[in-house]
């Protein structure tokens, strides 16, 4: 299969990140900023374009699926996360303070170094051994990294249904969402199925065991992180709380994990 690293080449070629924003975060959840020392997590969001030019035709050269594919779909938010995952990772080194060194044609820093280890979960990027999740969503992509610890992200564009809540959410889950209000429901259905799947990933459920992970009961999580000024719940004095009003970020501690939610990004992240 020579034709896929030219078709890499292309897609990448035709790629454009919009509108990235960047997180930080303590171990915790607290935001920081993004080179803050006591910074260990960091997120950034995009969306993206792939402009359907005559890349396209030459991509369909090699039978390649075309722009228009759910498969070609898939291989390009796959090069998109990539992408912003050098993206974040420039962001970061720009924060660094390299100490001078007295000497001469000395390369501190080469790029092709950096390297993601992706044969297996979690993901890992080399040299720093942090720890990498992507998610994506329609033209929505984010990218995760950890120093110490590994993370799961989903993001998640789209509104959840009853029905799918039905089948996979637990019967506490399901009980908590009838009592909600019009308003309040399709938050916390989104909220509730980005904490599955973040979950999933972090916790490497096998494909299998893909049902017994969407399964799992995040109640609790999920009651704490809903927006306040959608719902007000009483506050558990044993969780830890965070909540950013300015960038509409909450985050608990609970059970030695952390649970965030950016809610302008739709997006839930655990480590």
């Amino acid at each position: 299969m020579m034709y896929k690293p030219i078709i890499n080449a292309l897609c990448l070629k035709a790629l454009s990140l919009n509108q990235t924003y960047y997180f930080g975060f303590s171990d915790k959840g607290e935001s920081l900023p993004l080179h803050d020392y006591n910074s260990s997590a960091w997120i950034a969001v995009s969306s993206y374009n792939y402009a359907n030019d005559n890349n396209t035709t030459q991509a369909n050269r090699f039978n390649y699926p075309n722009s228009k594919t759910k498969s070609f779909k898939l291989r390009t938010q796959k090069l998109a996360v990539r992408q912003l995952c050098y993206h974040l990772i420039s962001e970061l080194i720009k924060g660094l303070k390299f100490k001078p060194i007295n000497a001469l044609k000395i390369e501190v820093l080469k790029t092709h170094s950096i390297k993601l280890l992706e044969d297996s979960y979690p993901f890992r990027l080399l040299p720093f051994n942090y720890y990498v999740c992507f998610s994506h969503s329609d033209d929505m992509i984010a990218c995760a990294i950890h120093k110490n610890l590994p993370i799961g992200i989903d993001l998640e564009t789209n509104q959840i249904s009853s029905l799918i809540a039905k089948r996979f959410y637990t019967k506490d889950e399901n009980q908590w969402i009838l009592g909600l209000s019009s308003k309040e429901q399709p938050v916390a259905l989104k909220i509730l199925w980005m904490l599955k799947e973040a979950s999933i990933k972090l916790y490497n459920y096998k494909e299998a065991n893909l049902i017994s992970g969407l399964n799992k009961n995040l109640l609790i999580q999920a009651q704490h992180l809903m927006p306040e000024d959608i719902i007000n719940i009483k506050k558990d004095l044993s969780i830890f709380h965070s909540n950013d009003k300015k960038s509409n970020i909450k985050s608990i501690q609970l059970e030695n994990a952390t649970y965030l939610y950016i809610a302008s990004k739709n997006l839930v992240a655990i480590w």
